[in-house]
């Protein structure tokens, strides 16, 4: 049971808790990206790029780890 914990982290070349710290910190830009578009639905005037750019920041972030975790392999 302890290797399903740390298979997929291993995978990508990082510990658990590294893994684990990363990810969480994704969900919680996540969570106040939602905030931020749900406050654009009711504002429109208001996070008019911000939503959009955040993303795009995050998964360029995602393929960067991505690809180094591939050339440490």
């Amino acid at each position: 049971m302890i290797s399903k914990f740390v298979e997929h982290p291993n995978d990508v070349g990082e510990s658990y808790f590294t893994h684990f710290s990363k990810a969480c910190s994704f969900g919680f830009k996540m969570l106040k990206l939602s905030f931020i578009c749900f406050s654009h639905a009711v504002l429109p005037w208001t996070f008019e790029k911000k939503a959009s750019e955040e993303i795009i920041d995050m998964a360029e972030e995602m393929e960067e780890r991505r690809e180094l975790a591939e050339c440490e392999d």
